[in-house]
């Protein structure tokens, strides 16, 4: 018996929408399937590494078990940009990964078997990476993706 794990099929939905899209293809880079607070300090990001894409799993809501049980969950997902060019290419590629879900939306909204409802991006803050070792800095974008889903079909 395989477990259902649908905050899995979440990620992996969207890094297929951005895999498959001519903006992200062409763009090259690194991407990192996880996420966290502290990436580019923990992985010792360099411009050479640029533009970087990371997505993993940053928390959630699951359903309220009981007479008051609420028909929802949330999932939240941790994005991380980083670039080496400036703050414009940065917000270029958030609002590009924002256009990305917008297209890809109707795949997106068949996860965990079409419960998927709505996604907000939260929580977005840009900054800036100074480096002694490195002639530029990093700029970097990190935000939140709130994955809401019906928990009853």
């Amino acid at each position: 018996m395989a477990i259902e794990n649908w905050q899995k099929e979440t990620r992996d939905g969207i890094w297929k929408a951005v895999r498959a899209d001519s903006f992200f293809l062409g763009l090259g880079g690194t991407q990192y399937d996880f996420s966290g607070k502290g990436l580019l300090k923990k992985l010792e990001i360099k411009p050479a590494h640029c533009p970087v894409l990371a997505i993993g799993p940053a928390g959630g809501r699951l359903m309220t078990i009981g007479r008051k049980a609420v028909d929802t969950d949330a999932y939240r997902i941790a994005v991380q940009v980083a670039t080496a060019v400036d703050v414009g290419e940065c917000e270029a590629i958030v609002l590009e990964f924002c256009r990305v879900l917008e297209d890809y939306w109707p795949a997106l909204a068949l996860v965990r078997g079409g419960r998927l409802y709505e996604i907000e991006v939260t929580e977005l803050d840009y900054s800036l990476h100074p480096s002694d070792k490195e002639p530029r800095p990093l700029w970097s974008a990190e935000f939140i993706l709130v994955c809401k889903y019906r928990t009853r079909s």
